[in-house]
């Protein structure tokens, strides 16, 4: 069986799983798998993503039947729809519905900035300014300053096609033009290309670098008692515990 060591069951939000599923096996250690499923977010209006959330039940059930250890609901836009109040609800549904040890992407992002002692990052993203204001709001809820953000207003069916080298490219800008005591990188959304661009941002700024699968899997991980120091995707993995 694939996943012999941990099995983790990944809600993706939108439409299909290609940049998260490819960035999750440049990082998994050996005999950890994803177990995927799309919510079919199309576009990323509050309206739709509303929509999506509507079959989150349904979605969780699914995983009481795959023998994953843990379920994840992927993506910032579902979490940060209803501000931080709302991520306990989503996880007590997922959790109420699978049966299973249930958390979200964003929750990773979270603890994985903490972990790291980040407290005034810069935000460099793929979204719309919508989006970002959101996202900030819920950022600054869990106690963060945001000392700079940009977004690249990037149409979520095209955020996968951006050249690998963008994520790079645009978070160098959003921390030139950052407040100077920015003391890390946030990287939301698992649709665009972002992970192998993490090494070199934190060499070339100094800065730790946070993404959403990175993150992603290193707080499923670290919940499920797996300790692996992954090499070559970030300071991160260096953090052995939550």
């Amino acid at each position: 069986m694939y996943g012999w060591r941990a099995r983790i069951g990944f809600i993706g939000p939108s439409s299909s799983i290609d940049t998260p599923a490819y960035e999750f096996y440049r990082m998994a250690p050996y005999g950890v798998a994803m177990v995927g499923t799309i919510m079919g977010i199309r576009i990323l209006t509050d309206d739709d993503i509303e929509r999506a959330l509507q079959a989150l039940d349904q979605q969780a059930k699914q995983y009481a039947r795959e023998k994953v250890d843990i379920v994840n609901l992927g993506g910032s836009p579902p979490v940060i729809l209803g501000g931080k109040d709302s991520e306990k609800k989503l996880i007590e549904r997922m959790e109420k519905n699978s049966g299973i040890l249930s958390t979200t992407s964003q929750t990773g992002a979270v603890k994985a900035l903490k972990a790291l002692g980040i407290t005034k990052l810069a935000l460099a993203s793929p979204f719309d300014e919508h989006q970002n204001r959101k996202l900030k709001t819920y950022l600054e809820a869990s106690g963060f300053q945001v000392g700079g953000m940009g977004g690249l207003a990037v149409p979520l069916s095209e955020m996968a096609f951006l050249p690998t080298e963008k994520s790079y490219v645009h978070a160098r800008e959003v921390v030139r033009q950052a407040d100077k005591d920015v003391n890390g990188i946030y990287l939301p959304c698992a649709k665009w290309p972002t992970v192998e661009t993490i090494a070199d941002l934190e060499e070339d700024t100094g800065l730790p670098v946070v993404t959403s699968i990175q993150a992603m899997l290193w707080h499923c991980l670290r919940l499920l008692g797996l300790g692996d120091r992954i090499e070559g995707f970030g300071k991160l993995f260096e953090i052995d515990s939550l």
